[in-house]
């Protein structure tokens, strides 16, 4: 295992910031009868609205062999980040949660996979603030889940990056916060060091945010690469995964590099298989390790992802950076 290197050993607490919107993951096998009560679709994502207001409670009651995950794109992207450098409290996560049942709930399972926690608690009772929570319904191979984001205090926390010279990495989530949030995102894109995205969520930025009439992925990786950017001493990187083909790295001004996505025997469950691959790559990132490594790193943690129920690993990695993917492929654009 590489992580026994000296490397793993030299990295200081809190190296690696995380800030999001933290959900309490709830993972049930429920039968298509329920999903039928709640109008609800295998294999979708949508927004809870006052329809599914009862639906935690009848799966905490009715399927007692749920279980709890720290859940939230950043919250998964660090405890990928962690349990690949096996190292606790190299990760420091914040974000907002209610005064409620859920939140000690998600607070003992995020502290048992090794962060550094730092929740703001908001107490209203008047409002009645809940802290957020992803129900996971799974029927077979089958999944439906609940999320929002929340992109408060993102343009505080560029300028404090830009003016401490700190590297600044973001996500572009979901397709929804392309197209409609997505005049967040451009406020926050001349401070992006690093952006990650999938296929699907690319093609709505570049649709929605760039005007770009195209789904060529190298091509939209590269017009993301290239925006203006503030600080002009570090190139943008942009990283673009496809699922099982191949990933695409675009850095300002150089050639698009792909690299192969190695597939698993079996797939058990590909939710959040993307987080994690952002865990792994910030890890290595933090390491100093070079891009092509960074990027074996999260399709690492993704291959392992996807063969655990949930946004899960294995008690320990066993990741070799010479052998786990071949050479990468450069395709000029």
């Amino acid at each position: 295992m590489t992580n026994e290197s000296s490397d793993y050993k030299n990295i200081n607490d809190g190296t690696i910031f995380g800030i999001g919107n933290p959900l309490l993951d709830i993972i049930a096998e429920v039968p298509i009868s329920f999903l039928e009560t709640y109008n609800l679709k295998a294999n979708d994502a949508i927004l809870a609205t006052d329809a599914h207001r009862e639906l935690n409670e009848s799966v905490l009651h009715d399927y007692p062999n749920h279980r709890f995950v720290a859940g939230g794109a950043t919250q998964n992207s660090m405890r990928a980040a962690t349990w690949l450098l096996q190292q606790p409290n190299i990760c420091v996560y914040m974000g907002c949660v209610g005064e409620d049942k859920y939140h000690p709930l998600l607070h003992d399972a995020a502290a048992k996979s090794g962060l550094l926690l730092s929740y703001q608690v908001y107490a209203n009772p008047k409002e009645q603030i809940q802290t957020g929570t992803c129900a996971v319904l799974i029927t077979g191979n089958n999944r439906v889940f609940f999320y929002t984001v929340c992109p408060s205090a993102v343009m505080r926390i560029c300028d404090h990056a830009d003016k401490h010279d700190k590297i600044f990495c973001t996500n572009l989530s979901a397709p929804f916060i392309c197209e409609f949030f997505g005049d967040k995102l451009m406020l926050a894109m001349p401070y992006v060091d690093y952006l990650f995205g999938n296929e699907t969520e690319a093609t709505s930025f570049a649709k929605f945010q760039l005007q770009l009439d195209t789904k060529d992925m190298k091509v939209i990786a590269k017009a993301i690469s290239e925006l203006p950017k503030k600080n002009s001493q570090r190139k943008r990187v942009v990283i673009v995964t496809q699922g099982s083909e191949s990933t695409l790295l675009a850095v300002a001004g150089e050639d698009i590099k792909e690299f192969p996505v190695k597939k698993p025997l079996e797939i058990v469950d590909t939710n959040g298989a993307g987080d994690s691959f952002v865990g792994g790559f910030l890890a290595y990132l933090s390491l100093g390790k070079t891009h092509e490594e960074a990027i074996q790193a999260g399709a690492y943690c993704a291959f392992e992802c996807i063969q655990q129920s949930g946004c899960t690993f294995p008690d320990k990695p066993s990741f070799d950076p010479t052998t786990f993917l071949s050479k990468q492929k450069i395709a000029s654009n």
